[in-house]
C-alpha cells in the first residue's frame, strides 16, 4: 500500500502550483532542477500522505 505521493512544479507554473495545493499536498522543499533540455529550472516538491493508514 501507498504510505505517500509526491508531485512538484516548476517554480514559474502558479497554476500548477493553486491546483497541488488545493488537492491537500504539503510542501516540502524548493531545488534546482536539470530539464531534459539543459536548462536548470527551479521546483517545488509536495507530498500528501495516505489518510487511510493506520499509524
Amino acid at each position: 500500500m501507498c504510505h505517500f505521493v509526491t508531485c512538484g512544479h516548476f517554480v514559474s507554473n502558479g497554476q500548477s502550483r493553486r491546483v497541488i495545493e488545493k488537492c491537500g499536498f504539503s510542501f516540502v522543499k524548493e531545488f534546482d532542477y536539470t530539464t531534459r533540455m539543459g536548462t536548470v529550472e527551479r521546483t517545488r516538491l509536495y507530498v500528501c500522505d495516505n489518510p487511510t493508514l493506520e499509524r
